[in-house]
């Protein structure tokens, strides 16, 4: 490192050297150079090369115009260099500006990616019927907790039965036998409702019962996650007639 170094410094004092010698010759030439010429004219030189047709003056002018292109050509050597660096630098800042926005591109895409999964990060159940007694009066369901985060504060809102878009049967007589569960628990939601038919005639000990086609039985609960938040859930199976006993898989659909 010190070797690298000390090149270094003795590459940088040769260069600096140059640019002096330099500077000085081409202050001597620009401030002693009308004093030679006009030494030369004074003198009386004994060679055929002074003699010439024109006068000092016009000496002067030749080196003065001289000097003048010459500085001209310098200052433009010199401005084109400059802006040739001046032009790599503003490519070397537009290349690190497009890098920077490449990886604030990528970063926010990280983000993003990230709070969509953090936002698809709640409480999931499976909800199958598990019993009633006759005609779908007090129904019980199962709830499964499908996640594998606790979920706590598990809360009835509404249980309800549609039948061509008219409301049939409604309660809020619902309760959960457990208000938290683990991952891959389940438990009971209670009904307390009427048995879900059209009309009961008694003919002696006959009973004759006209049930109801294409029910939809709608459940709305709420619940809290680990983090205290709270989720609304709507689920719901369509019975094609209350004579039958759903095995079906109730639709759970997140409402907020």
């Amino acid at each position: 490192m010190q070797k690298k170094r000390m090149k270094k410094s003795r590459g940088k004092n040769s260069k600096a050297k140059i640019i002096i010698i330099v500077a000085l010759v081409g202050i001597i030439m620009v401030v002693m150079l009308p004093f030679i010429i006009n030494y030369i004219y004074v003198q009386n030189v004994k060679s055929d090369f002074w003699n010439v047709d024109y006068n000092i003056g016009d000496i002067l002018l030749y080196y003065g115009g001289l000097f003048t292109f010459a500085g001209t050509s310098i200052l433009g050597i010199m401005t084109y260099f400059q802006n040739e660096k001046l032009q790599d630098k503003s490519e070397e800042v537009n290349r690190l500006q497009m890098e920077l926005q490449k990886r604030s591109m990528v970063l926010a895409e990280k983000q993003y990616n990230q709070n969509i999964q953090n936002s698809n990060v709640f409480p999931k159940f499976e909800i199958k019927l598990s019993s009633y007694s006759g005609n779908y009066g007090d129904i019980s369901i199962s709830v499964r907790n499908v996640t594998t985060m606790i979920v706590s504060g598990l809360r009835a809102i509404e249980f309800r039965a549609d039948c061509n878009e008219a409301i049939i049967l409604s309660t809020k007589e619902i309760l959960f036998e457990k208000n938290s569960l683990e991952p891959g628990k389940d438990t009971i939601v209670k009904m307390k409702n009427k048995e879900i038919i059209k009309e009961v005639s008694n003919q002696g000990w006959i009973r004759n019962v006209e049930y109801y086609d294409d029910v939809k039985l709608i459940f709305e609960f709420s619940c809290e996650d680990e983090k205290c938040v709270t989720h609304y859930y709507r689920a719901s199976v369509v019975v094609s007639s209350t004579k039958e006993f759903v095995k079906d898989t109730w639709v759970v659909k997140k409402i907020g």
